[in-house]
């Protein structure tokens, strides 16, 4: 009953650690790891308080604590893509990008893979820096999915207000917006130093959750 009593306040400081995280970094506009190893601590703290013990409740907490950084940065994430769906009118920029691009394409030799790669590049449908780098998956989806789009829009030269009304505006709006869409901002938020600062967090949750209240 006391560990289960120190789960749930360690749920409550995770959820109010991440709430914090998401603040932080969306209002001040601050990525501050070691926000991370205080969401931890919170945690550890929190069920230690409570009385609990054992390697059974150092894991919850640590896994808590992953959840509740994990959460935080979603949160953030989130808030952030709201801010700038609101604020600007992306898909406005990217019907301006489709236009260059599908003007560009018709002028391409498409039945010349190094011309084609070298459009990618310089269109950024791919992170390769160099024709060599492109991949022939990265070429095949090019070719299956981005050249019908690209050619349709240079046939039929639609008004933006035409284009949001289309399938691939509306799919990139939901994708821009799902769980998947945040997951793929996340992952390409955390870096080195996030990850030491999650380790540290969640090592002390672990710890803290684990010890005993008289150690």
């Amino acid at each position: 009953m006391k560990n289960l009593l120190a789960i749930v306040g360690a749920i409550v400081a995770g959820l109010f650690g991440a709430f914090v995280w998401a603040a932080i970094s969306y209002y001040a506009n601050l990525e501050v790891g070691y926000v991370a190893w205080g969401i931890g601590l919170v945690v550890g703290v929190s069920a230690h308080a409570l009385v609990a013990q054992g390697q059974g409740m150092g894991i919850a907490c640590a896994t808590i604590a992953l959840l509740s950084m994990l959460g935080g940065k979603a949160l953030a994430v989130r808030w952030e893509i709201d801010k700038v769906m609101n604020e600007t009118d992306l898909l406005t920029e990217v019907y301006e990008e489709r236009k260059v691009d599908a003007e560009g394409f018709a002028e391409v030799a498409k039945n010349n893979d190094n011309v084609v790669k070298s459009f990618m590049i310089e269109h950024a449908f791919t992170d390769a820096a160099d024709a060599s780098q492109v991949t022939a998956d990265e070429l095949a989806v090019f070719r299956d999915v981005n050249v019908p789009q690209l050619e349709q829009f240079s046939r039929e030269n639609p008004s933006y207000e035409q284009w949001a009304e289309s399938d691939e505006a509306k799919d990139l709006q939901q994708l821009i917006q799902s769980p998947m869409g945040i997951v793929e901002c996340v992952k390409q938020t955390i870096g080195p130093i996030d990850l030491i600062f999650a380790f540290l967090g969640i090592s002390t949750a672990y710890s803290l959750g684990a010890k005993s209240k008289d150690e």
